[in-house]
Formats: C-alpha cells, structure tokens, sequence
C-alpha cells in the first residue's frame, strides 16, 4: 500500500465532491489493488487487530458479520484513513 496515497490523490476529487454533494454517493473506481485486498482479508482473522465483534442476526439486522478495529490501527486501514479523510472531511462538514 505505499503507493496509495499518489493513487488516491489522482482520483477525480472534483466529480467525487460535486456527486457527494448533489446525489449523496459517488465511486471512486479501483483504489485498491488485489494484493491490498488480500493483505484485508488475511487480517480478518487476527483477533487481537480488534476491539470487538458484532454478530448481524443477533440485532435482527440480517446475516453476517462486522468487527471494530483495534487501535493501533492495522497498517493498511491506517494509510486509508490517513488518505480519505482529509478529502472527505469537508465534504462531511457541509
């Protein structure tokens, strides 16, 4: 993921903003790559990378699961949130 900052800085910010701001939603297209995935993914499975563990069902809110992370923050999430939220946080503001 060293390289995801330049990718996300040349994504189309200005038609990202705008969609957000008129329709509510917006694509970015790829960010990132298979391996970024796969480095996610294999990740899921270290239960010491989170805080807590959310069973859907149990709340009635379907099938599945979802996980907080843990801090410090998985190197992968880290550079993501590092990278977005400066460009989405105005965004978010207005």
């Amino acid at each position: 993921m060293t390289d995801l900052v330049p990718r996300l800085a040349g994504l189309d910010w200005r038609r990202i903003t705008a969609e957000l701001e008129t329709q509510g939603w917006s694509t970015t297209g790829v960010v990132l790559t298979a391996a970024d995935c796969a480095a996610l993914v294999a990740g899921y499975d270290a239960p010491d990378g989170f805080r807590s563990r959310v069973v859907m069902a149990r709340h009635g809110f379907g099938s599945g699961e979802y996980r907080y992370y843990a801090y410090p923050l998985a190197p992968q999430v880290a550079a993501l949130r590092g990278a977005l939220y400066p460009r989405l946080l105005p965004v978010a503001r207005a």
